[in-house]
């Protein structure tokens, strides 16, 4: 059982990308799950107090810490569950757009940058592919959100300080904390897509394959 925490801007692209979102979500979870989602209209700033906010009132213990413009592959779910008690943090495999930079962490491939043009079917065969031959955890930080932790963990880590609104890095700042206190952190072989900067879709090519 999954808690899913996400904030959500409201606007045309990100709305379309967020009903794909809830689509992919019913279709392919393999686990009972609830959604806890605040929207932002205007107010982006509160990015970090909205993911805590949510945090701390989430049903479950198992939390996926998410934002509305990422969307999961088939049985994403399975390998998260298998290793929920293996590390502190469980990353995802982030594949991103390339509509702008992709950290060196995640992996640049394009099945589209907006709702309307995302290549499902593509995406999700290229995923069965290739992750069929990989181990199911690996040691090591992937990237932020998406990312699997334990709600009485996360509290027990003090949570993000939002203190210092968005932009400020709030995310990375609360690793560094998570490092220094002994955390342990590994990636699940599951599948989740970006849609980097939905709304804003200014057409760069991506850095590299």
């Amino acid at each position: 059982m999954i808690s899913i925490v996400f904030p959500h801007a409201m606007n045309s692209e990100n709305d379309a990308v967020l009903q794909l979102k809830l689509k992919m979500l019913e279709e392919n979870s393999t686990y009972p799950y609830e959604i806890l989602m605040l929207s932002n209209t205007g107010r982006p700033d509160l990015v970090y107090e909205s993911w805590d906010w949510m945090m701390r009132r989430a049903k479950y213990d198992l939390i996926l810490w998410d934002n509305s413009d990422i969307i999961y592959a088939p049985k994403f779910m399975d390998n998260i569950i298998k290793h929920k008690d293996d590390a502190d943090w469980l990353g995802l495999e982030l594949v991103e757009c390339g509509a702008i930079g992709v950290a060196d962490t995640n992996i640049c491939k394009d099945f589209g940058r907006t709702a309307s043009s995302f290549d499902r079917s593509s995406f999700e065969k290229w995923v069965e592919e290739y992750s069929s031959n990989r181990s199911s955890i690996r040691n090591g930080f992937c990237w932020y959100s998406p990312s699997v932790w334990k709600k009485s963990w996360y509290i027990k880590m003090g949570g993000f300080d939002f203190t210092k609104p968005f932009p400020h890095p709030n995310d990375s700042e609360f690793r560094d904390r998570c490092i220094a206190a002994g955390s342990t952190f590994a990636v699940v072989n599951s599948f989740a897509y970006h849609f980097q900067r939905a709304g804003e879709n200014r057409g760069e090519k991506p850095e590299r394959e």
